[in-house]
């Protein structure tokens, strides 16, 4: 019965709906409703009752299917089941081996270097973005400047400055491409973007209003003309030491004005709030802390909170159009996870004052019931949705991604390097923060491979 789908009629059903309850592990007559798409409620209490079943019943309901007016689910790579919601598609991906896309070991393009010099002495690259003629864009943090390299990363100019007047930033952040090729520059302080044309003379500014009495921040653009602005509300302990929760707010608004349209409240970073004798706040990272991450392909915003390997995507006027899962069960946190963590903590902490610290918070601290199930979210012009999967840290594998398509099917993994902290996926590269040895930063671009199938 795995995947059937009922057509339709409540006499067709009653088999059937114990089936689901089943492969499905619902607990619930609205849930078992939601997936077979039929109407529960005239017959509630005789549902209950059909839901406690023998063990024997499903193979009496799989011999009548055909003869139910059942009919065989949408299959395509990798077993994907896929069913309508009131107007909402659901895929669910099983968790099986997909064929994988390469990146190459050494980068065509490094941008950075210790010695400085030459434009080559970044700090705090917050962004960087390639323009269609391949010239790249950084936005360089200490320094507030937007920078511009060749293609094969040779130092072009600089713009801005710190500031608040026209073309300066009290703190330069995020970067995208525009319509016509325009650079906009997000202020991580100042609630307003600039934009410069793209070979960096100033064009305007839009100011951003408040959203939820606060400064929002520019996550992305969909269809290059309506922002994606997400604003952060820290989560408060209430006067004592526990695990607290932030929340994100999400809303959409035309770059040339207009009213914003909300999209949802999202839970996102977990960490732990320790109150002090003198009774101000030290806060900590939460281990193994999940949270919101947030991705933008065409004209839909997807957002996955990492509780479950779940994505929904939402259109610019706020409706849910796609829910995307992955089969797989969520990994509890034992007690040597914890003692691990612990460990890989003081891995390298010579002082004894700082062992100490760690050691009185490791004895209050509140781990999460379960690990994150992915730990970031990027997509790409030909519209894929890059999930990576949740690493423990002390695992000393690659970086892993899923990535699905736009119907939400699973259809590829990749590893990205080592220590590469992504910006931005082209059709053909990806680039991003890869710091040294030494702890100096560089932009990097590399070559990606994407497998035929």
């Amino acid at each position: 019965v795995e995947g059937y789908r009922v057509r339709s009629g409540l006499a067709r059903t009653r088999l059937v709906r114990s089936a689901w309850a089943i492969h499905l592990r619902l607990h619930s007559l609205r849930d078992v409703r939601r997936h077979c798409r039929c109407d529960l409620r005239a017959t509630k209490h005789r549902n209950l009752r059909a839901m406690r079943i023998k063990l024997w019943t499903p193979l009496l309901i799989c011999t009548g299917l055909p003869l139910l007016g059942c009919e065989p689910p949408h299959r395509g790579l990798s077993e994907v089941e896929r069913w309508d919601s009131a107007g909402v598609t659901m895929v669910t991906n099983p968790d099986v081996p997909l064929p994988e896309w390469t990146i190459d070991s050494i980068p065509s393009v490094d941008i950075g270097s210790a010695e400085g010099g030459d434009g080559h002495d970044l700090a705090m690259p917050w962004s960087s973005i390639r323009l269609p003629d391949g010239r790249i864009a950084i936005s360089n943090g200490l320094s507030n400047e937007l920078r511009f390299y060749a293609p094969e990363g040779r130092f072009i100019r600089s713009v801005g400055r710190e500031g608040e007047g026209p073309g300066e930033f009290n703190t330069i952040a995020a970067l995208e491409l525009g319509r016509g090729d325009t650079i906009i520059v997000a202020d991580a302080i100042l609630p307003r973007l600039t934009l410069f044309s793209s070979v960096g003379d100033f064009g305007r500014m839009i100011r951003l209003e408040a959203l939820e009495g606060r400064g929002p921040r520019l996550r992305g653009l969909l269809s290059d003309t309506i922002a994606l602005l997400r604003v952060q509300f820290y989560g408060r302990s209430g006067g004592r030491s526990r695990a607290v929760r932030d929340t994100l707010f999400l809303a959409t608004r035309p770059l040339e004005g207009g009213p914003s349209q909300f999209i949802g409240r999202f839970p996102a970073r977990e960490k732990f709030n320790q109150v002090l004798p003198n009774r101000s706040i030290a806060g900590w990272n939460l281990p193994f802390a999940r949270s919101a991450y947030t991705a933008l392909v065409g004209d839909l915003v997807w957002v996955g909170v990492s509780d479950a390997y779940e994505l929904k995507a939402f259109g610019a006027s706020s409706e849910l159009r796609l829910v995307v899962r992955v089969d797989r069960p969520v990994r509890r946190v034992g007690q040597a996870e914890k003692e691990r963590f612990f460990e890989h903590q003081l891995r390298g902490v010579t002082d004894e004052d700082e062992r100490r610290t760690y050691e009185n918070v490791h004895r209050i601290i509140e781990f999460p019931e379960a690990l994150p199930a992915f730990s970031s979210l990027q997509s790409d012009p030909e519209g894929f949705v890059w999930v990576q999967e949740y690493a423990l840290p002390w695992e000393e594998s690659l970086p892993l991604w899923r990535v699905f398509d736009s119907t939400g099917r699973a259809v590829a993994t990749v590893r990205t390097p080592a220590g590469l902290t992504i910006h931005e996926i082209g059709s053909e590269y990806v680039m991003g923060l890869w710091l040294d040895p030494m702890d100096v930063e560089h932009i990097r671009l590399y070559r990606l491979i994407r497998s035929a199938s």
